[in-house]
């Protein structure tokens, strides 16, 4: 492995001052992360024939995997329980991920099923796609991950906003509103403090 320090004009410009690559330039190769002596920032370079492809930011230690671990968690769940209920909202009721018309009306089990698919066409993908992003380091990881971390925060609180809205409305009964009061503050808790954690290298 090699160790490089970037020149002054390079380090002002982007705030990184130190990166590794392989010494293997024959085929695109990853490394990270190299912690600097002089920088708390991990930098990780992709390098082809001697030629720098592509420099970014990642982090590492308690941030990193903070963000990592409930990321996938949460994008399996999104996948298991919301994904498959875009195709088929009853289906989702017979597996116990969605609530059935004759507990939150006809109108809430549309508004839930269009949470369904806004998560399989759009939520779900960024958020995959940034949680790789960011487990290998890349530049454009946190305006990805950054988006999907910001709809984390955002959505448990249109529904919690949502349940608390329709409690005693006509034909809304909700037997597990209990579990959502537990479940979606921790969701929202985490998506604030991941986009935080972005930033934080221990």
């Amino acid at each position: 492995m090699m160790c490089f320090n970037t020149n002054y004009d390079f380090t002002q410009r982007t705030g990184i001052v130190g990166f590794i690559v392989t010494q293997d330039t024959s085929i695109y190769t990853w490394a990270r992360c190299f912690k600097s002596t002089t920088s708390s920032q991990h930098c990780c370079i992709c390098q082809n024939r001697g030629r720098v492809l592509f420099v970014g930011v990642a982090m590492g230690g308690f941030a990193f995997w903070f963000i990592q671990v409930p990321g996938w968690l949460l994008f399996l769940y999104l996948v298991f329980a919301q994904c498959v209920a875009a195709f088929s909202y009853q289906l989702g009721v017979r597996m116990g991920t969605q609530e059935p018309a004759e507990q939150i009306t006809e109108v809430g089990a549309a508004l839930f099923w269009a949470f369904a698919f806004a998560d399989l066409v759009f939520y779900a993908p960024i958020l995959g796609l940034g949680l790789v992003g960011h487990a290998l380091g890349s530049g454009w990881a946190p305006l990805v991950l950054g988006a999907a971390l910001g709809i984390t925060a955002y959505w448990p609180i249109v529904s919690l906003a949502t349940v608390r809205a329709a409690r005693n409305a006509p034909g809304w009964s909700l037997p597990k509103e209990g579990q959502y009061w537990v479940v979606l503050p921790v969701i929202a808790a985490w998506g604030g403090l991941g986009m935080l954690a972005q930033w934080v290298v221990p």
